[in-house]
């Protein structure tokens, strides 16, 4: 090779530049590179917004099949609540049939949605509220607390086997006295 000549201070530069290297063009792996670099954004762009889209809906695929259970058993229990309410009102309606106070005037009985009510004057010998006792299995200590309210003992509450019983006396109406189920209709 030959040696090139440098030009002295206040000399001026050969006209022809010395023999330079070829510059590369892009070739095959800077088109690789680049390929790369857009699928690498393109998976992290996709993964933001399937993320976003996700916690959007709130729920992964485990999550879905939790979550679809998990209403599946509120509806069961929920079928079970509203079983159980209109085994409870279907007692009272019985019941009302069983032991409406077809000779005895004193008495009033009634069933209106769920509520079984009874009036009975100061005068009435308690058949139909022993009848109501007796159908409804009433427990016996329940049956002796209401025998013995009086006028002073205002109203009474109680409950027992899912009816809440509500009583009264006074002397000068009688007996006042309701069940119904304790927890209220199921929606």
């Amino acid at each position: 090779m030959e040696e090139e000549k440098q030009p002295e201070y206040g000399q001026m530069a050969p006209a022809t530049p010395p023999a330079q290297e070829e510059t590369k063009q892009p070739g095959r792996n800077r088109l690789i590179i680049t390929i790369a670099a857009a699928a690498a954004a393109g998976l992290i762009i996709g993964g933001a917004i399937g993320g976003f889209v996700g916690h959007s809906t709130g729920y992964t695929a485990g999550q879905a099949a939790e979550v679809a259970a998990q209403k599946q058993a509120a509806k069961d229990t929920h079928k079970k609540k509203v079983a159980a309410y209109e085994n409870l009102t279907n007692k009272l309606s019985s019941t009302y049939d069983e032991c409406y106070p077809s000779g005895i005037k004193s008495d009033y009985l009634i069933y209106y949605e769920g509520t079984l009510e009874l009036s009975t004057t100061k005068y009435s010998a308690g058949t139909t509220l022993n009848c109501i006792e007796e159908k409804l299995d009433m427990p016996s200590a329940l049956v002796s607390q209401i025998g013995q309210t009086n006028a002073y003992n205002g109203v009474q509450s109680k409950d027992f086997d899912g009816y809440t019983t509500t009583w009264s006396f006074n002397w000068n109406k009688g007996l006042s006295f309701s069940v119904t189920p304790t927890e209220p209709k199921p929606e």
